[in-house]
């Protein structure tokens, strides 16, 4: 995985290979601006696999009546005999927060978990779709499940807390303020709630 594609706002080692790509499969996808970064028509359809409803459309041509699970299974029987090539170099996580007075910046978070990892061995992690997954993307993740899909707001908190009460390892969970809206507040009462049983 080299990283979450955003469009406009993706780094170009992750945008380029997706917007050059000669044949880009989109299994489920839904092509919108939300989904793909308001991307400005960087991604040519005609060079894509789309499938998703039951149906395959590829180019200006649509096929109807075909099940993902089909597909999926015909295409890895077509190239099963193929030799994988290389992914090429492992990526390099940045590393190395420095405490000065510049503002923060969405790397920064990155560097901050990339160190925290370097110093404990790591920990489970979970990040909300966008914004929160790209940065789990620069950040070097031992056990990680981010949501799949935008509609996936508000994944990360109760996420994380299923898997503090289901393993007891404290997690790492990165939301944007949208999502924590969503969210957040359950904490608060969670709180009270312990408050009173105590």
């Amino acid at each position: 995985m080299i990283g979450t594609y955003l469009g406009l706002t993706a780094h170009p080692e992750v945008g380029r290979p997706v917007e050059d790509s000669d044949c880009l499969l989109l299994f489920g996808v839904i092509v919108s601006d939300t989904n793909f970064g308001v991307s400005e028509g960087r991604i040519d359809v005609r060079n894509c696999v789309l499938a998703a409803d039951r149906a395959v459309t590829m180019g200006f041509h649509r096929y109807g009546n075909v099940p993902l699970a089909a597909l999926v299974d015909e295409l890895v029987r077509r190239v099963a005999d193929r030799p994988l090539r290389s992914a090429g170099r492992a990526q390099q996580y940045p590393r190395g927060l420095v405490a000065d007075e510049a503002p923060i910046a969405p790397l920064d978070i990155a560097r901050a978990v990339n160190d925290l990892f370097a110093r404990s061995g790591g920990c489970p992690w979970r990040a909300i779709r966008g914004i929160a997954c790209s940065r789990r993307s620069k950040s070097r993740t031992p056990s990680s499940w981010p949501p799949g899909y935008l509609r996936h707001h508000g994944f990360g908190v109760p996420a994380g807390l299923g898997v503090q009460a289901a393993t007891g390892q404290r997690p790492v969970i990165l939301v944007g303020d949208g999502a924590f809206q969503m969210t957040g507040w359950e904490l608060g009462n969670c709180a009270a709630t312990a408050g009173t049983r105590s």
